[in-house]
């Protein structure tokens, strides 16, 4: 197996918003920038937060994420907003050398879909490619989960992962929430009465635990993107990265609320800072 055909798998417990997102975006930056490893991780939520797009307005969304108490963060990668709660959350990385980027982005999404698909088959739930999007209209919507797009994941004629995914020049990411379980009454008060009901979870379906799925999907994406994944963690460069990223960006008003940059020169490669948002 070639060295472009060996990844990194990174099994994380519950993190903090900031946190996560600031892991995911370090792993990307650094292939980017020619360092590194192409990587599936695999984490969780210390407690419910709300992430929204990229180039998404919080303003319908503010009055309801404060009255829940409920952190918001705002992702580099695009999309609608996700109440993450009970779930799994991926993160597919991999530099331009590897032949899932050469798919162009519906071409990854479709791949990496399918790999999921193919790992709730096996823990039980009868999940599905949708192949036919739904209307722009929909798609405006606040919540991620409001109506699907093509290549994305369905279980029950509902919408039960939703991803995004960023493209820089070098390198892509793809994360999402595979959706485990339900808080409703939560659900329906962020993105209004519902919203829940477009919405499939695992435990629906089958008595799996996360830690099933976790192992499931690890070898579907490693089978399906012809991989060989290995357990490790971020190197010492993208730990202190992680750092700078939550520190000057994930944790700042500035950046959550209006989408605004203020990143330290010093800290942060300007280098790799453009590139295309897309979702589905």
């Amino acid at each position: 197996m070639t060295e472009s055909g060996r990844w990194r798998l990174i099994v994380d417990g519950k993190g903090s918003a900031p946190f996560n997102m600031a892991k995911d975006e370090a792993i990307l930056r650094g292939l980017e920038q020619g360092r590194g490893q192409p990587c599936l991780r695999l984490y969780e939520w210390q407690r419910p937060a709300v992430s929204i797009g990229r180039h998404q307005s919080i303003k319908s969304l503010r009055g309801v994420i404060d009255d829940f108490g409920l952190p918001v963060v705002r992702r580099i990668t695009g999309g609608r907003g996700v109440l993450h709660y009970s779930e799994l959350t991926y993160s597919v990385v991999c530099d331009s050398s590897h032949e899932l980027f050469s798919y162009g982005i519906h071409g990854a999404y479709r791949a990496i879909s399918q790999c999921i698909v193919d790992a709730l088959q096996v823990v039980g739930v009868d999940a599905e490619l949708t192949l036919v999007g739904s209307s722009r209209g929909q798609l405006k919507k606040d919540s991620c989960f409001h109506a699907p797009a093509r290549f994305e994941v369905m279980a029950g004629g509902r919408k039960i992962v939703g991803s995004s995914q960023r493209r820089f020049k070098g390198a892509l990411l793809q994360h999402g929430s595979i959706l485990f379980g339900m808080d409703k009454a939560m659900t329906d008060g962020v993105f209004g009465q519902g919203a829940s009901e477009r919405m499939s979870w695992v435990s629906e379906f089958t008595g799996s635990s996360i830690e099933d799925l976790k192992e499931v999907l690890s070898q579907k994406v490693a089978a399906g993107l012809g991989v060989k994944l290995e357990e490790s963690e971020p190197c010492d460069r993208e730990e202190a990265l992680i750092g700078a990223l939550e520190r000057t960006r994930y944790l700042t008003s500035a950046w959550n609320t209006s989408g605004t940059e203020e990143l330290a020169e010093d800290e942060i490669d300007a280098s790799s800072r453009l590139g295309r948002v897309s979702a589905i």
